[in-house]
Protein backbone atom coordinates (compact mmCIF):
# COMPACT_ATOMS: atom_id res chain seq x y z
CA UNK A 1 0.00 0.00 0.00
CA UNK A 2 2.98 2.50 1.21
CA UNK A 3 3.83 2.33 -2.77
CA UNK A 4 0.38 3.12 -3.83
CA UNK A 5 -0.15 6.48 -1.48
CA UNK A 6 0.22 8.86 -3.29
CA UNK A 7 -1.99 7.91 -6.05
CA UNK A 8 -4.69 7.38 -3.13
CA UNK A 9 -3.47 11.09 -1.91
CA UNK A 10 -4.37 12.54 -5.33
CA UNK A 11 -7.60 10.65 -5.41
CA UNK A 12 -8.62 12.17 -2.00
CA UNK A 13 -8.43 9.15 0.08
CA UNK A 14 -6.11 8.37 3.18
CA UNK A 15 -4.86 4.83 4.26
CA UNK A 16 -4.15 3.77 8.21
CA UNK A 17 -4.30 -0.19 8.45
CA UNK A 18 -5.52 -2.46 11.31
CA UNK A 19 -3.56 -5.35 12.95
CA UNK A 20 -4.23 -7.17 16.02
CA UNK A 21 -0.32 -6.51 16.43
CA UNK A 22 1.15 -4.43 19.34
CA UNK A 23 2.51 -1.12 18.86
CA UNK A 24 6.10 -1.76 19.01
CA UNK A 25 5.54 -4.39 16.30
CA UNK A 26 3.87 -2.30 14.22
CA UNK A 27 6.41 0.26 15.14
CA UNK A 28 9.40 -1.81 14.26
CA UNK A 29 7.51 -2.81 10.89
CA UNK A 30 6.50 0.96 9.82
CA UNK A 31 10.50 1.82 10.38
CA UNK A 32 11.60 -0.67 8.43
CA UNK A 33 9.08 -0.62 5.50
CA UNK A 34 8.99 3.36 5.94
CA UNK A 35 5.40 3.05 6.01
CA UNK A 36 3.69 6.56 5.94
CA UNK A 37 0.24 6.48 6.92
CA UNK A 38 -1.27 5.08 10.56
CA UNK A 39 -0.83 1.69 12.02
CA UNK A 40 -3.37 0.81 14.61
CA UNK A 41 -1.99 -1.65 17.25
CA UNK A 42 -5.55 -3.47 18.13
CA UNK A 43 -3.75 -6.49 20.15
CA UNK A 44 -7.19 -7.28 21.71
CA UNK A 45 -8.85 -7.68 18.16
CA UNK A 46 -11.88 -4.41 19.79
CA UNK A 47 -11.73 -3.08 16.32
CA UNK A 48 -11.57 -6.21 13.95
CA UNK A 49 -14.20 -8.01 15.55
CA UNK A 50 -16.52 -4.63 15.59
CA UNK A 51 -16.03 -4.10 11.97
CA UNK A 52 -16.83 -7.93 11.63
CA UNK A 53 -14.23 -8.90 9.96
CA UNK A 54 -12.45 -11.25 12.80
CA UNK A 55 -11.37 -14.75 11.39
CA UNK A 56 -13.07 -17.04 14.30
CA UNK A 57 -11.22 -20.11 11.83
CA UNK A 58 -7.71 -18.93 12.64
CA UNK A 59 -5.59 -20.79 15.41
CA UNK A 60 -1.89 -20.46 16.78
CA UNK A 61 -0.10 -17.51 15.60
CA UNK A 62 -2.80 -15.75 13.49
CA UNK A 63 -5.55 -16.20 16.13
CA UNK A 64 -7.11 -12.73 16.82
CA UNK A 65 -5.87 -12.09 13.16
CA UNK A 66 -8.63 -10.32 10.76
CA UNK A 67 -9.35 -11.47 7.10
CA UNK A 68 -6.92 -9.94 4.70
CA UNK A 69 -8.62 -7.35 3.13
CA UNK A 70 -10.06 -3.47 2.95
CA UNK A 71 -12.53 -1.01 3.37
CA UNK A 72 -13.40 2.27 1.09
CA UNK A 73 -14.97 4.69 3.58
CA UNK A 74 -16.16 8.07 2.46
CA UNK A 75 -14.71 10.85 4.55
CA UNK A 76 -18.73 11.12 6.03
CA UNK A 77 -17.58 7.37 7.29
CA UNK A 78 -19.90 5.36 4.65
CA UNK A 79 -18.03 2.58 3.86
CA UNK A 80 -18.21 2.59 -0.18
CA UNK A 81 -16.72 -1.01 -0.81
CA UNK A 82 -14.99 -3.94 0.91
CA UNK A 83 -12.04 -6.31 -0.26
CA UNK A 84 -11.68 -9.14 1.55
CA UNK A 85 -10.59 -12.57 1.17
CA UNK A 86 -10.63 -15.92 3.61
CA UNK A 87 -7.06 -16.39 3.74
CA UNK A 88 -4.27 -14.14 5.25
CA UNK A 89 -2.16 -14.75 2.79
CA UNK A 90 -4.02 -13.76 -0.57
CA UNK A 91 -5.07 -10.18 -0.68
CA UNK A 92 -5.56 -7.74 -3.42
CA UNK A 93 -2.51 -5.52 -4.88
CA UNK A 94 -2.75 -2.08 -3.85
CA UNK A 95 -2.71 -1.76 -8.05
CA UNK A 96 -5.47 -4.19 -8.06
CA UNK A 97 -7.59 -1.72 -5.90
CA UNK A 98 -6.84 1.56 -7.21
CA UNK A 99 -7.74 -0.20 -10.87
CA UNK A 100 -11.24 -1.55 -9.15
CA UNK A 101 -11.63 1.70 -7.19
CA UNK A 102 -9.93 4.86 -9.99
CA UNK A 103 -9.76 3.25 -13.34
CA UNK A 104 -9.11 6.71 -14.63
CA UNK A 105 -5.45 6.37 -13.14
CA UNK A 106 -4.25 3.59 -14.57
CA UNK A 107 -1.81 4.52 -17.73
CA UNK A 108 0.56 3.24 -19.70
CA UNK A 109 -0.07 -0.45 -19.38
CA UNK A 110 -3.00 -0.86 -21.50
CA UNK A 111 -2.07 -3.07 -24.82
CA UNK A 112 -4.60 -2.46 -27.82
CA UNK A 113 -5.65 -5.53 -29.89
CA UNK A 114 -6.06 -5.20 -33.34
CA UNK A 115 -9.79 -5.87 -34.45
CA UNK A 116 -11.71 -4.97 -37.46
CA UNK A 117 -14.58 -2.95 -36.51
CA UNK A 118 -13.75 -2.94 -32.75
CA UNK A 119 -10.80 -1.35 -30.15
CA UNK A 120 -10.12 -3.65 -27.91
CA UNK A 121 -7.51 -2.36 -25.53
CA UNK A 122 -6.09 -4.79 -22.18
CA UNK A 123 -4.71 -3.57 -18.90
CA UNK A 124 -3.45 -5.01 -15.89
CA UNK A 125 -3.18 -3.22 -12.37
CA UNK A 126 0.27 -4.77 -11.52
CA UNK A 127 3.46 -5.39 -13.97
CA UNK A 128 4.74 -8.06 -11.41
CA UNK A 129 2.88 -10.23 -8.83
CA UNK A 130 3.84 -12.78 -5.50
CA UNK A 131 1.89 -15.70 -4.99
CA UNK A 132 -1.32 -15.15 -2.69
CA UNK A 133 -1.51 -11.48 -4.72
CA UNK A 134 -4.88 -10.65 -6.21
CA UNK A 135 -4.51 -8.74 -9.03
CA UNK A 136 -6.56 -7.23 -11.91
CA UNK A 137 -7.05 -7.77 -15.90
CA UNK A 138 -9.16 -5.18 -17.10
CA UNK A 139 -10.68 -5.30 -21.18
CA UNK A 140 -11.97 -1.59 -22.53
CA UNK A 141 -14.09 -1.96 -25.46
CA UNK A 142 -14.96 1.23 -27.78
CA UNK A 143 -16.85 0.97 -30.88
CA UNK A 144 -16.82 3.21 -33.78
CA UNK A 145 -20.05 5.88 -33.66
CA UNK A 146 -23.24 4.54 -35.18
CA UNK A 147 -22.09 1.27 -34.11
CA UNK A 148 -23.81 -1.62 -32.03
CA UNK A 149 -23.35 -4.96 -30.57
CA UNK A 150 -25.32 -7.93 -29.13
CA UNK A 151 -24.94 -10.63 -26.84
CA UNK A 152 -24.39 -14.63 -28.03
CA UNK A 153 -28.23 -15.32 -26.89
CA UNK A 154 -30.01 -12.87 -29.14
CA UNK A 155 -31.59 -14.40 -32.18
CA UNK A 156 -31.89 -12.59 -35.43
CA UNK A 157 -28.33 -10.64 -35.16
CA UNK A 158 -25.06 -11.41 -35.45
CA UNK A 159 -23.42 -11.53 -31.71
CA UNK A 160 -19.94 -10.85 -30.50
CA UNK A 161 -18.18 -13.00 -27.69
CA UNK A 162 -15.43 -12.23 -25.38
CA UNK A 163 -13.72 -15.79 -24.90
CA UNK A 164 -10.63 -15.80 -22.69
CA UNK A 165 -8.33 -18.60 -22.67
CA UNK A 166 -6.04 -19.96 -20.11
CA UNK A 167 -2.71 -20.28 -20.33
Amino acid sequence: MQSAREKFRQQGVGLAAISYDSEAILGDFTRRHRIEYPLIADPKSEIIRSYGVLNTEATGFTKGMARPGYFYVTPDGTVKEKFFETAYTDRDTAGSLILKLFPELVEGNGREVVAPYIKLTLAQSDEAVIPGSRFTVATEVALPPDTHVYAPEVKGYKPIQLIVEAS
